[in-house]
């Protein structure tokens, strides 16, 4: 029994070393030491247990500084003539803090499956004692995230390490491939060399078949090239090799409300070059078939558009049943490009991005409304990066305009009011998909006014600190989090304002909390009232509140915390916030000091303060209008200094406080600002 036994062991255990010698082998025989020379010493399995080792002795204090540190990643990829691939992925992560250890320890890699291959090599936790731990990679399992849907093609494979802790390392190895469908013959691969934690080591190898179409476009800054090691050259056979190596960086902090850090980071692409013009081609042979009808799709559209006659009309009530019918998040490019037809997700009652803008183009199309696909990168700006269709990660619909501009439509943002389009869509490009060409346009933000809070305040003061609060509003805002708000319960909502006034007050309570559903233009409405003990600060032999405490704040100092600036500034829309506060001061309070009046014009938008004061029989009413009015979506850095200083005003002059003083002594001047 022993001797049988012990056989099992070493047969496992061979099988183990076997399989990693084979690994080795198959990057070896893609990647030969004569093909890559020096660089091959960095893709050796002693190599990388060195790096594990190093990072294991380095002091490090648990739980704080970063979640986790990169101790090396390395990508060998392997490239043909149509596009299909096979990438040995090795990677180490230094686990610092619990989440950390949630977010990571269980790995997860979406594949799909009639193309798609992930195949775990190896997986093991790195103690800080040196002892390591191996998870058997024949545990992992794939789920299917969109079982019984159209979808279910789409998988993960998971995969959960065994004794991660805080303060070891987790490393896992596995190889993926690619085949592909209607992408064959477009590449895009990148090495992109910024990362949000310290990473000790990264290396890029990418083989690319001979013939192989292929161009490469190096986006960095100033100095990079000096710290990455780099090579390009072809291999005996002919293939392309390009080789990318960085050593210990650090993290690459990105700055308060900064551009998204795709736009300017350390960035390396190989692409299959295109046009914008084939690509718009190339997807509208694709797409188009897939804009069919049903006769029930049919009755569908002419039912909701029946007593309408205005375009406008029936687009907005045809988007409105588009976008309530169920979301599913499937990505365009990383998991499926072709829709499905407008029939089927009609009759399904879901879809995709992809999906419900190829059903609102098809009812729009019932109704004789032409309309557009529109492909759209939500994460950033991309006129700046090689010409791919690979780039887009969502869909959305394109109407054309009288002046030859669009309008824009995304049936997936549930929450988002006619006419207007979630904060990752503006400023974005959007590739207009036609039979004929491909045109890029930037899709522009909404004008402050779709974007606007408009409150009316009024502070009754009892006492010298406790005073009732009462705050109606009406808005539109392309946030749907404010949307989506007016839908929950009135308890749900009450107990969110519970935990924000507990942050700012002792002693309260909350007298009314009421959200309206939005109006048909997309307007919300809604009102507060508090009534708190401490509504004032005591200094001395005063008391100060800010009249504007419970308005929305126009400020976010977190934009010039950092003295100079390196990035651009993207600011999630133009707005227009208006309020008009009325203080009610009685008798028994005196009026020391109230803010002077303000108005401020610059190319950025423009902020006004008026204050006003009565005297009434039973003491004082201030009256207060402040009008914030913000028209930029971008500002560069020549224009941060001229911003900051618009900015900052505004904000100093909303932070401006009231002071009170006891009324039962002798009466003085008040100080204010009134012309």
């Amino acid at each position: 029994m022993i001797k049988k036994s012990l056989a099992v062991f070493l047969n496992l255990l061979f099988i183990f070393f076997f399989s990693v010698s084979l690994c080795r082998a198959s990057i070896a025989d893609e990647f030969p030491r004569g093909d890559i020379g020096d660089f091959f010493d960095m893709t050796t399995w002693s190599h990388k247990e060195q790096l594990v080792k190093e990072s294991l002795k380095e002091k490090t204090t648990v739980g704080t500084s970063y979640p986790y540190e990169i101790v090396f990643k390395h990508l060998y990829t392997s490239i043909k003539k149509d596009g299909s691939l096979s990438q040995y992925c090795d990677f180490a992560f230094r686990i610092n803090t619990a989440s950390a250890k949630t977010n990571l320890g269980e790995q997860a890699f979406p594949f799909f499956a009639s193309r798609d291959g992930v195949e775990i090599i190896a997986a093991s936790v790195y103690l800080a004692d040196g002892r390591e731990i191996k998870t058997d990679s024949s545990l992992a399992q794939v789920k299917d995230p969109f079982g019984g849907l159209v979808y279910s093609d789409l998988k993960v494979k998971t995969l959960s390490l065994k004794g991660l802790e805080e303060g070891s390392i987790l490393r896992v190895f596995l190889k993926k491939t690619h085949v592909p469908d209607v992408t064959k013959g477009f590449i895009f691969e990148t090495a992109d060399f910024d990362n949000y934690v310290p990473t000790r080591e990264q290396v890029y190898i990418f083989r690319i078949e001979a013939g192989t179409p292929i161009e490469k476009k190096i986006r960095v800054q100033d100095g990079f090239m000096k710290s990455c090691l780099s090579r390009s050259y072809n291999a005996k056979n002919g293939d392309l090799i390009e080789i990318y190596h960085m050593a210990k960086s650090d993290a690459v902090s990105s700055e308060p409300s900064s551009i998204p850090p795709l736009e300017f980071c350390n960035r390396i692409f190989l692409y299959s070059p295109n046009t914008w013009d084939a690509i718009g081609k190339w997807y509208f042979k694709l797409a188009t078939p897939k804009v069919d009808d049903s006769k029930d799709l049919t009755e569908k559209a002419l039912q909701l558009t029946a007593n309408l006659t205005e375009t406008a009309d029936k687009i907005k009530a045809l988007y409105n049943y588009v976008k309530g019918i169920r979301y599913v998040a499937v990505l365009l490019n990383e998991h499926e490009m072709i829709p499905h037809e407008a029939s089927v997700t009609f009759q399904n009652g879901y879809g995709d991005c992809k999906d419900k803008t190829t059903l609102l183009i098809a009812m729009l199309k019932t109704v004789g409304i032409q309309a557009h696909m529109a492909l759209v990168n939500t994460g950033y700006l991309i006129s700046q990066d090689p010409v791919s269709p690979l780039i887009f990660n969502h869909a959305i619909v394109a109407i054309p305009q009288n002046d030859k501009t669009y309008s824009f439509l995304d049936p997936t943002g549930v929450y988002t009011p006619y006419g207007l389009l979630p904060f990752c869509l503006q400023n974005r490009n959007a590739l207009v998909v036609k039979e004929n060409s491909g045109e890029l346009v930037l899709i522009p933000p909404p004008s402050a006014e779709k974007n606007r809070v408009s409150e009316h305040i009024n502070i009754n003061l009892r006492t010298a600190q406790q005073a009732i609060l009462t705050n109606i509003f009406d808005m539109i805002s392309p946030d749907g989090y404010y949307y989506m708000l007016s839908s929950l319960p009135e308890k749900t909502i009450k107990e969110a304002f519970q935990q924000i006034m507990a942050e700012r007050y002792k002693e309260f309570e909350i007298l009314v909390v009421k959200r309206e559903p939005a109006d048909s233009l997309g307007i919300l409405r809604g009102k507060e009232e508090f009534k708190i003990g401490d509504f004032t600060k005591r200094m001395g032999n005063s008391y100060t509140f800010n009249p504007l405490e419970g308005a929305d704040s126009i400020g976010n100092k977190q934009i010039f915390s950092i003295p100079n600036r390196k990035t651009d500034i993207e600011l999630e829309s133009p707005c227009l916030l208006t309020a008009e506060v009325i203080v009610k001061i009685p008798n028994a309070l005196m009026l020391d000091y109230f803010p002077k009046n303000k108005f401020i014009k610059e190319k950025f938008g423009e902020y006004s303060y008026r204050s006003q004061l009565k005297t009434l029989s039973d003491g004082k009413e201030l009256a207060i209008k402040r009008s914030f009015r913000l028209d930029a979506k971008r500002v560069s850095i020549k224009e941060y200094d001229e911003f900051k200083k618009f900015y900052q005003t505004c904000i100093r002059q909303d932070e401006e406080f009231i002071v009170l003083k006891d009324g039962s002594k002798d009466n003085v001047d008040v100080k204010d600002g009134e012309n």
